[in-house]
Order: C-alpha cells, then structure tokens, then sequence
C-alpha cells in the first residue's frame, strides 16, 4: 500500500473542509468529494474527480484516499488540474515522500500526460502514482539483489535491472513453447510410436525440412515445431524458456520473435547448401539464436551487465556443449535419429547478429552504432548469399 503522505497545507491550499462533504461510507470504491470551482476556472468544464478504484489502479480504499488527499494539495486553484511544471517540482520538493529524482519526475509525468496539453488531472495523476508504486517495487528488487554485490558494481548494473518488466508478459516465447509441445504430442500420438525419448524422425510431417522437397518453403520456419523424441523437445524447451523469457522481459516480445525466427532461417539455408541429405528438425535454430543474442547483448550493454563474465562463460560453455552433442548424434548416432545440425550453426550465427541489431541497446556509444551497422549489413549479405546458393544448386 501507498503510504499516506503528509504535505503541508500552507503551500497547497484547499477548499473549506465544511464545504466538501465526506462521501457516504457505504461508497467507498468510489472517490468523488465535492470540490467547487473556482471562479478562475468556471468558464473550463473541470475533469472529473471520480473514478472507480480499479481505474485508479490503487490497491486499498485507503490507498486511493491518499492520492486523492496528494492531489488536493497539488491543486492549488481547486480546478481539478495541475500544471506539470507545478507537480514536477512539488515532486522534488517533497523527495522524501516521492523518493524521485529530477529526471525521473520529468519523464514519469510526460508519460502520463496522455493529451500532451501539460495539465494533469486526476486519472492522469492515478496512473504517475501507480508508475511511482511500480518504480518503488522495482528498487525493493535492486536493493535485495545489490546486498550481495560490491558496492563499485551495484550503480552500474541498476541500469539493466530496471528494464525487466513483466508487463506485457513474454507472450511470444510462452506461445511458441505450447505449440512446440502440440505438434510433438500430435505426431507422436498419430504415428503409432507414442512417447519415446528417441523416436524416429517423423519424416511424413509436412512441417519437417525434407531434403526431397525444396520448394516446400514454409518448413524454413515449421521445423522448428517438429522433434525426435521428448528428450529433444525437453532440452530445447528448457533453454528456450530459461534464457528467451529472460530476454523477452527487458527486450519485449517483437524483438525477442524475430530473433528467433531469424535463426530457425539461418539454420534451413545452411541446411540447404551444406547438408541436404538428412532430415531438419527441431527448434536448435531459435534456441542457439537465443544463447548467441545473450552474448550479444552482454556486449553490446557490458557497463550495465551485472555478472557479465559470468554469463559469457555459461553461455559459451552450453552452446559448447549442447552443439558437440548434436554433432555426435549427427555423424556417429543411429540413422533412425540422425537430423542435420546446420539449424545450430545457422541459429548460432544469425542470433549474434540480429542480437545486436535488434536487441535493445540501454546506454549507446558511438562505436557500437558503427558495430550495429557492421552486423546488419552482414546478415543481409550472408542471407542473400545463401539463397543464391541454393538457387544455383539443382540437386
């Protein structure tokens, strides 16, 4: 709960208390004290001071008498309106209550003024406290994580911390997983071998990438939905959802999707030009897109990275790891189980660089500007290379 402040009233007056009502007490989800206007404001219809507490988004009756009472005082003409000038140096006025810097009270109150006309009224007041309520919670988080932290890394890596947000959810990488795990579970059932950690691949899907059917062109994407066997799906979901809802939180889910789906077409052009003889299968090309653009993005915001050497040597040491077992199943496994491991290469290269062109960068430097422009232009050159690669290739 918002915490009640207390302002003093020499500064912000109000109107008469005996002049303003309480509310019933049976009313209480609604706050519409009386307030008159003022004759400098009657010839201006004055916005409403009601609103239902869900449109408030306080949390308590008493919550949301508190911003009420603050806005009250804030509004030194009684007209229902506040200057953002006003309110932006009421707000550094009373930092300890607010506990807001300059800045933030500058940008915090033009994200609310909807109108851009630089008067606040009361909704718009409700959404900078629930803004303030959130900022608030998010420093709880930091504080928490920083008491384990040297005091030298904590200021440094506040930055990036304060981008994860849960809002909007990470819609893209939760979709994706469920229907992953559909048409696994439709395959397997419909092919009589059922649930098998190593399955046959399901060659008849008309989502995997046939190497007898090239012009098939939307499995450049769909075989990112076909798997052999659970444990295949398993581990790419696992490292699927660990590291792309990390991302999706701070780098939202547009991003996050065409990263993905930028390796998984990376990983079928390769497939294409150097291994066209097995069958492509599996999400590899979007998980290894995820793993490189972790790398990427540790770079391209290093100063605002906790743990970065620590996340390099992680990521490093999985996609190590994971490729060299996919290597192996690839030239020394069953045939039954044999699928190319092109999608891991092409996923692996495509999410370094589209991690560094799409991803978003929190505090820009000129030299990365030049590197961004570097890895875009290289992904364009190396995506039409290969496609007129496989055009040149008859088969």
């Amino acid at each position: 709960m918002y915490p009640v402040l207390d302002f003093p009233t020499h500064q912000y007056p109000q109107s008469d208390p005996q002049s303003t009502p309480p509310p019933p007490r049976g009313l209480r989800r609604t706050y519409s004290p009386a307030m008159p206007a003022s004759p400098s404001s009657s010839y201006r219809e004055k916005p409403p001071l009601s609103l239902p507490m869900e449109q408030m988004g306080c949390e308590s009756p008493e919550e949301c008498e508190s911003w009420l009472a603050i806005f009250r005082a804030f509004d030194t003409n009684n007209d229902g309106r506040i200057p953002a000038e006003d309110l932006i140096r009421a707000m550094d006025t009373h930092y300890a209550q607010f506990r807001l810097t300059h800045e933030e009270a500058v940008q915090f109150t033009a994200e609310v003024d909807s109108n851009q006309d630089n008067i606040i009224d009361f909704k718009e007041f409700s959404m900078l406290m629930c803004k303030i309520r959130k900022l608030h919670l998010k420093r709880t988080v930091l504080y928490m994580g920083n008491a384990v932290m040297p005091r030298n890394k904590q200021e440094e890596t506040t930055n990036y911390l304060l981008e994860y947000s849960c809002f909007p959810p990470p819609i893209f990488i939760i979709t994706i997983s469920i229907l992953e795990v559909f048409f696994y579970l439709y395959d397997a059932l419909s092919s009589g071998y059922g649930l098998h950690p190593n399955a046959p691949a399901p060659t008849w899907s008309p989502l995997i990438l046939n190497p007898h059917h090239r012009e098939w062109v939307w499995t450049y994407f769909t075989y990112i939905f076909v798997h052999v066997g659970y444990a295949h799906l398993l581990a790419n979901l696992l490292v699927q959802v660990v590291l792309g809802i990390s991302l999706e939180l701070v780098h939202k889910g547009l991003r996050i999707g065409g990263l993905y789906l930028g390796g998984a077409l990376m990983g079928a052009l390769l497939f294409w030009v150097f291994d066209p003889k097995v069958y492509l299968a599996g999400a590899s090309g979007g998980v290894y897109a995820l793993m490189t653009a972790h790398i990427a993005d540790v770079l391209m915001n290093w100063s605002e990275m906790p743990f970065r050497w620590i996340r390099l040597g992680v990521f490093a040491l999985m996609v190590g790891v994971d490729f060299g077992h996919a290597f192996y199943s690839r030239f020394f496994g069953e045939a039954a189980t044999k699928v190319a491991v092109t999608s891991h290469i092409g996923g692996a290269i495509a999410g370094f660089l589209l991690g560094i062109v799409l991803l978003r960068n929190l505090s820009k430097h000129k030299w990365e500007t030049y590197i961004w422009y570097v890895a875009l232009v290289v992904y364009i050159l190396l995506t039409l290379i290969l496609i007129c690669l496989i055009l040149a290739n008859p088969f």
